[in-house]
């Protein structure tokens, strides 16, 4: 299951149109990729923070992130290996909670 290569252009355009406080349109696609990233270790820690509590649960997604080779050199570049790792959080998540429709493809 890959990203189509389109979406995050797409998605980082659509942003650089909404974003009314940023002082270069630029920015957009950095922003884009790190709120996704953001939003991927939520999803990533959420499982693990029932089973061995807050800290546990950030020192584990701290280590994955460090290991894990696609966001650990720099979150910030804008490419697809961000949605990528969000949709795949985001997977495991549906799927440790039993939501087999939104885990379906």
């Amino acid at each position: 299951m890959g990203v189509p290569y389109p979406v995050f252009p797409l998605l980082s355009r659509a942003v650089m149109f909404v974003q009314l406080d940023c002082p270069s349109p630029w920015s957009a696609p950095g922003r884009f990729a790190l709120c996704s990233d953001l939003c991927a270790a939520v999803a990533l820690g959420t499982p693990v923070k029932d089973s061995i509590g807050r800290s546990g649960a950030l020192a584990w997604v701290v280590t994955v992130y460090a290991v894990f080779p696609s966001p650990s050199p720099a979150p910030q570049l804008a490419y697809t290996g961000v949605i990528a790792m969000l949709l795949l959080c985001c997977y495991l998540l549906a799927l440790q909670r039993e939501k087999w429709l939104v885990a379906t493809p």
